[in-house]
């Protein structure tokens, strides 16, 4: 992010800024698809045929239904959960197909899953994912779950499959019996890492008088979540320019690296610094190359 400053000057006052300070960001997810929130897109079917969305928790051939604030097994509440309940059969299933979407690089599934509170007679489910292209169903995660008064967390990688566009299928199947087999998507949604880069930006301009001379005076800082240098701690230098009424009158090139949070303090050593007669700006800008690669230019 290419943060400009401007320190306005009005006749021979001078003042700094105050600074704007902003919190390192560290790596994230970013949400691609929630498979929660998106449950009305899916074709649901169960081992009794195909059912309607949203279904009826009476329904013996099984059903799918978003449930608000629920308690679950652990005791807690949830905003929205996905309740998948197989056709009520010893072995019996219910699965969603979903609509296709193309997976993004470094992305994953991240899941929460378990059981409505109370649901002590279950003798367990099967939870199950399949990643559907070129025709042909793949399992990339199945997870046995019993009632155990706590839910179960996984994170199915799907690096493989980047950029292959295809459909997830989420299924649920019972054991010997169905019953109280209230089982729930807590969290169901794939996502991606963003990938770590230095942000830099220019929190601070002030005027310092050194002997006979006056000095234009800086601040840099990166809030990023990556230092500017390369992999290897090796130094990417960068340019920072100095504007008086929108004229570059000088350049500072800075050769080591600052790493997130980091704030450096910078002069123009080359300009020396008139107080001004009347009203005029300054400026200061930094990468104005654009040799560093930012999270957000």
């Amino acid at each position: 992010m290419k943060r400009i400053i401007s320190l306005i000057i009005l006749l021979s006052l001078i003042f700094a800024l105050s600074a704007n300070y902003y919190k390192a960001q560290s790596a994230s997810y970013e949400t691609v698809y929630d498979f929660i929130l998106s449950a009305d897109k899916a074709i649901w079917d169960s081992s009794a045929g195909r059912l309607k969305f949203p279904g009826s928790s009476s329904d013996s051939k099984g059903f799918a239904l978003l449930l608000s604030n629920p308690v679950m097994e652990d005791n807690l509440k949830y905003p929205k959960v996905l309740e998948t309940h197989p056709e009520w059969k010893s072995n019996g299933w219910i699965k969603g197909t979903y609509p296709d979407i193309v997976v993004p690089e470094r992305a994953i599934i991240s899941l929460k899953m378990g059981f409505l509170k109370d649901a002590t007679k279950t003798d367990g489910v099967s939870f199950r994912i399949y990643f559907n292209y070129a025709g042909k169903p793949l399992k990339i995660f199945e997870k046995s779950k019993t009632y155990s008064q706590k839910l179960d967390n996984a994170t199915v990688n799907l690096s493989e499959y980047k950029g292959k566009k295809g459909s997830f299928i989420l299924e649920v199947s019972a054991g010997k019996s169905s019953n109280q087999d209230w089982a729930c998507w807590v969290t169901a949604k794939v996502e991606y890492e963003k990938p770590e880069y230095p942000d830099l930006i220019i929190t601070d301009i002030a005027i310092h008088r050194k002997t006979e001379t006056y000095l234009v005076f800086y601040k840099v800082k990166n809030i990023g979540n990556a230092p500017t240098g390369s992999p290897n701690q090796t130094p990417t230098p960068f340019t920072s320019a100095l504007y008086l009424d929108n004229y570059y009158v000088s350049g500072d090139t800075i050769s080591q690296i600052l790493n997130p949070g980091t704030e450096l303090e910078r002069y123009f050593f080359e300009y020396k610094y008139t107080p001004p007669d009347k009203a005029h700006t300054l400026k200061v800008c930094t990468d104005i190359k654009n040799t560093i690669k930012e999270s957000n230019e």
